[in-house]
């Protein structure tokens, strides 16, 4: 069993690897699926077979297939497309990378205005209240 877990578990890693790092979308389309495959793989190992089955059925079935026709629809072929060093996507990549966590942490980090809003909010109320009589 904890073989077939490190096999699966290496298999999604490199095709995730794969994903990101193909320079055709269909070709990281496909490993995407591979990806969802040794998911599922990973399900039937926890005994969960209907999980499994059904996420056979929804993404690797319905969503993948729904992406293959978004990417045949729109037809991109290198006359349309410039080519781009790898280098290039890669810096993209990393800086596209670095704004969405630099977004997802500031919250968590700072905290929200809405929160300090809040909390002036109910320390003028707290204020207002034992000024009250009643």
């Amino acid at each position: 069993m904890l073989a077939f877990f490190y096999l699966f578990a290496a298999i999604s890693i490199i095709s995730a690897l794969i994903v990101v790092s193909a320079r055709s979308p269909i070709n990281s389309v496909i490993a995407l699926i591979v990806c969802f495959l040794s998911i599922a793989g990973h399900y039937i190992l926890l005994n969960a077979q209907f999980l499994a089955m059904v996420h056979i059925i929804v993404y690797t079935g319905a969503i993948m297939v729904l992406f293959l026709f978004v990417i045949m629809l729109l037809n991109l072929n290198k006359a349309t497309e410039p080519m781009k060093t790898l280098g290039t996507r890669a810096w993209q990549r990393y800086l596209r990378a670095a704004c969405s966590s630099s977004r997802l942490w500031r919250p968590c980090v700072m905290g929200s205005t809405s929160h300090r809003r809040m909390n002036s909010t109910l320390a003028s109320v707290s204020c207002a209240a034992s000024a009250c009589p009643l």
